[in-house]
C-alpha cells in the first residue's frame, strides 16, 4: 500500500530488546525528528539472528529490511534512504522482490 511518506518500524520484542533495539530505536526518534516519517514498533519476525531489525517503507510501498542495526547506523539509514531515497546496501537483509540476502 503506498502512502505520501516512509514508514519506519524497529523489532521491539525480546529478541530485539536483548540485541540493543530500544537503543536503536531511540536514536531513530531523535535522528528522524522533523521529517516527516510515521514510526511504529513490531514485534519479532523470526529473524532473531539478524536483531536489531529496522524496515524502511517507502512511499512506493516497497520495503527493505535492515539487519543488525547498530546505534551508528541510524545516521546512514535516515540520511541515506530517508532524506535521499537511496538504501544502505551494505546494511540491507532483505530488499524489494528479493529473497534473504543472508
Amino acid at each position: 500500500m503506498a502512502t505520501e511518506t516512509y514508514q519506519v518500524r524497529v523489532g521491539l520484542a525480546s529478541c530485539g530488546i536483548a540485541a540493543g533495539a530500544n537503543k536503536v530505536h531511540e536514536e531513530l526518534a531523535k535522528q528522524l525528528g522533523d521529517h516527516p516519517v510515521e514510526t511504529q514498533r513490531t514485534g519479532c519476525v523470526g529473524m532473531c539472528y539478524c536483531e536489531p531489525l529496522v524496515e524502511v517503507i517507502s512511499p512506493d510501498g516497497k520495503t527493505y529490511l535492515y539487519g543488525n542495526v547498530r546505534i551508528e547506523d541510524v545516521e546512514r539509514i535516515v540520511q541515506g534512504h530517508i532524506v535521499q531515497g537511496q538504501p544502505v546496501e551494505d546494511l540491507l537483509v532483505i530488499r524489494p522482490d528479493d529473497e534473504e540476502l543472508e
